[in-house]
C-alpha cells in the first residue's frame, strides 16, 4: 500500500465513523469575566501532518458582553 491508498482508506473510516457514532454538538456560553474553557479546543492534523490545537468544530461559542449604559439624553 502507498500513501494515497492509506489516506484513502483513512478517509472512509472518518465517514463511516460520522455516520455510526456522530459527533458531540454543543453549545458553550461564556459570561463577561469568564474564562473560555479548555476542552472547546481538540488536536487535528493539518495537511502537513503536524498536530495542532483547533476550535472544537461541533461546538458553538456565545460569548455574552456586559451591559453599557445608555447614552444620557441630557
Amino acid at each position: 500500500m502507498n500513501f494515497r491508498e492509506i489516506q484513502q482508506l483513512q478517509n472512509r473510516i472518518d465517514k463511516i465513523q460520522k455516520i455510526k457514532k456522530p459527533p458531540r454538538l454543543r453549545c458553550i456560553v461564556v459570561n463577561p469575566g469568564e474564562e473560555i474553557p479548555d476542552d472547546l479546543y481538540v488536536k487535528s492534523t493539518n495537511s502537513d501532518g503536524e498536530v495542532e490545537m483547533i476550535q472544537d468544530p461541533f461546538a458553538l461559542l456565545i460569548q455574552v458582553e456586559p451591559k453599557q449604559d445608555p447614552p444620557s439624553l441630557n
